[in-house]
């Protein structure tokens, strides 16, 4: 084969697994939310684009075998295929295909309510947390359980490309949860924070200095471009 028709096959080989990637990563405009498998929806609730994961290692020392890590997954939960994902991966978990039928059409109705709820004037921001160390993990509940919105607005924004929001709500992490909410007025000035042609709409926060991790400045960025349903910018 000369080179001139390598190169085309070679074209056409790498533009059908582009199609196939993006086809894969779509499968939330492909498939009915009571089709999507539980590795769907992790995919969608962490790497997709409504869900991004911002991770920092502390290195291994002569006392430690084993770098400290962190990690910080920030989910739009103002985003109705979102809020389908947390729904859907709630009902393939054994506990609620062990409910009754009553049980299950109280949880229905719940989790129907929760998926109709629009967020119209605000941007929520779900940001579930982790670390390789149990007690690493509890240490940090513990640190953003102390937080509070006066003191996150200083320290957390919501950015796009014509400047950053502070946040209006904060929902701190409950007993044995590693997770909290931020929620962001959707405009700046009376025009909307981010547009689909921006380059980025970024997530900003500290995480708290704890252990052998010290403060560090969390940014998580979304891509404006990615984040389209129906020819419609969805934040």
């Amino acid at each position: 084969m000369s080179g001139g028709k390598t190169r085309r096959a070679m074209s056409v080989a790498m533009a059908g697994l582009l199609l196939a990637i993006t086809a894969q990563a779509q499968f939330w405009t492909e498939k009915k939310p009571e089709q999507w498998s539980k590795k769907d929806c992790q995919k969608l609730l962490s790497d997709s684009p409504w869900a991004k994961t911002w991770e920092r290692s502390a290195g291994a020392s002569a006392s430690r075998a084993t770098p400290v890590r962190a990690t910080y997954v920030a989910q739009l939960w103002s985003v109705r295929t979102v809020r389908q994902a947390i729904v859907r991966i709630a009902q393939l978990d054994p506990f609620y295909r062990a409910l009754s039928p009553e049980q299950k059409k109280a949880q229905d109705a719940e989790a129907e309510r929760f998926i109709d709820t629009e967020a119209r004037d605000t941007v929520v921001v779900q940001v579930v947390f982790a670390t390789n160390s149990s007690a690493g993990e509890r240490d940090l509940r513990v640190e953003w359980q102390k937080l509070s919105l006066e003191v996150l607005k200083a320290s957390a924004s919501l950015e796009g490309p014509t400047g950053k929001v502070a946040p209006v709500g904060y929902t701190k992490p409950a007993v044995e949860q590693r997770e909290f909410q931020l929620v962001f007025p959707r405009t700046l000035n009376g025009k909307p924070i981010v547009t689909e042609s921006d380059a980025f709409l970024r997530v900003e926060f500290v995480h708290p200095a704890k252990g052998i991790l010290t403060e560090q400045h969390v940014v998580i960025e979304f891509s404006p471009k990615e984040m389209l349903l129906n020819g419609k910018l969805t934040y």
